[in-house]
């Protein structure tokens, strides 16, 4: 989703929502992500929450959740979203990226978990 044309995505994702009877799990996650972004972080997070119910075992979505916990600053449901990755890891779903991608993404966020958790003390 380019960032120029983020509202054209959300009017054809909107229609694709409806079209699917919001059952598609990878338009729930590109719907939540556009929403998020436009300031509709609840909203976004539920949508995405619910593309993780219909499809857990989808990398990417597993990734956004990650991320949208982190800058929600929702730390041990980032944490408990990481463990169910490496339980499952051999189980996911990858698309447009290997697995490595992933692997060196859930890296950082731990890290970068592991550090907050530093600077609260």
């Amino acid at each position: 989703m380019e960032k120029n044309h983020r509202m054209e995505a959300k009017k054809y994702l909107q229609q694709a929502l409806e079209l699917t009877k919001a059952e598609n799990h990878e338009i729930l996650r590109c719907y939540g992500l556009c929403e998020y972004r436009y300031g509709n972080r609840e909203k976004g997070l539920n949508f995405l929450k619910d593309a993780f119910h219909i499809n857990g075992t989808d990398a990417e979505v597993i990734y956004n959740l990650i991320e949208l916990y982190i800058l929600e600053h929702k730390y041990k449901k980032a944490k408990d979203m990481i463990k169910y990755f490496y339980k499952h890891r051999e189980k996911l779903q990858t698309i447009d990226k290997g697995m490595d991608f992933y692997d060196q993404k859930i890296s950082l966020f731990e890290k970068f978990i592991t550090t907050q958790y530093m600077f609260k003390k």
